[in-house]
C-alpha cells in the first residue's frame, strides 16, 4: 500500500515535517499573544487565529496580534498532509488505500477549513462558524480515526509492531481527549478546555511525526541494504 519511489521518501518527510511546522506556527502566534496573555491549558487552539481588535468569544478574551501565522500554520498542515498521502499512499487493489487516502483528504480538508474561516464574533455574525466547527470536529475525528486504522492495517501497510502500538495507543487518547473536551464544552464546564482540546490534537500530530519517521527509516534501510546484495566484481 506504499509506493517505493523517490517520491514517496519526499511525502514521508513532510509527513514528518507538516505537524511541527504546525507546532511552530501554533508557538509563534502564542508567544505574540501578551494582552491578556495566551494560555495553553485555558484557550481554544483556533484563538490563535482570532485577529485584533480584541474581542469576547466563546466565555473567552481573545485578541491574536499573530492570527496570520496560525492561519498559515493550519493551512499549511493541511495542504502538506495531502499531498505527502499522495506521494505515499499506492492504490492498490482494494478498499483500505481508498479509505485511507479519503480520510487523509478530508482530514486536511478540515484542518485547512480552521484556518480558513476563523472562531470569531465575526464568523458567529455571518454564520461561517459553522464551516470554522465542521472543519475543527472532522479534523479531531479523522485524525485519530486515521491513527487507528494505519495500526489495524499494519500487515497490508508493512509497518512494524511497535509503529503500530504507538498509533492505536495515540488514536485512543486522541478520541478521548475529544470526548472529554466535547462534555467541557457542551456541559458547561468549561475547566481547561484548552488542555482536554490538546489532548484531542496533539497525538494526531504526534502520529503523523511518528510515522513520518518511520518510513524514512524504513526507506533508508532498504536503500542500506540493496547495495550489499550487488555481488562485486573482480
Amino acid at each position: 500500500m506504499f509506493r517505493r519511489t523517490q517520491a514517496a521518501t519526499v511525502g514521508a518527510v513532510l509527513l514528518a515535517v507538516g505537524p511541527i511546522l504546525y507546532l511552530i506556527a501554533e508557538a509563534v502566534a502564542a508567544l505574540a499573544w501578551t494582552d491578556p496573555s495566551y494560555d495553553y491549558f485555558y484557550h481554544y487552539v483556533s484563538d490563535l487565529g482570532i485577529a485584533g481588535p480584541p474581542s469576547h468569544v466563546f466565555g473567552q478574551d481573545v485578541y491574536s496580534p499573530l492570527a496570520a501565522a496560525m492561519h498559515a500554520g493550519f493551512i499549511g498542515y493541511g495542504v502538506l498532509f495531502i499531498v505527502a498521502s499522495a506521494l505515499v499512499l499506492k492504490m492498490s487493489p482494494g478498499a483500505r488505500p481508498k479509505i485511507l487516502m479519503a480520510i487523509a483528504v478530508v482530514f486536511g480538508i478540515g484542518i485547512a477549513t480552521v484556518g480558513t474561516f476563523q472562531g470569531s464574533q465575526a464568523s458567529i455574525d455571518n454564520g461561517q462558524i459553522l464551516y470554522h466547527l465542521i472543519g475543527a470536529q472532522t479534523t479531531i475525528v479523522c485524525g485519530n480515526l486515521l491513527s487507528i486504522l494505519a495500526a489495524s492495517f499494519r500487515g497490508r501497510l508493512g509497518i512494524s509492531r511497535g509503529v503500530a502500538r504507538a498509533l492505536l495507543v495515540l488514536g485512543v487518547i486522541g478520541l478521548l481527549g475529544f470526548a472529554a473536551f466535547m462534555i467541557d464544552v457542551r456541559g458547561g464546564i468549561n475547566i481547561a478546555i484548552g488542555l482536554f482540546e490538546r489532548l484531542a490534537i496533539y497525538p494526531i500530530v504526534a502520529a503523523h511525526v511518528v510515522f513520518g519517521v518511520s518510513l524514512i527509516a524504513s526507506r533508508a534501510a532498504r536503500t542500506a541494504i540493496v547495495p550489499s546484495t550487488i555481488p562485486a566484481t573482480a
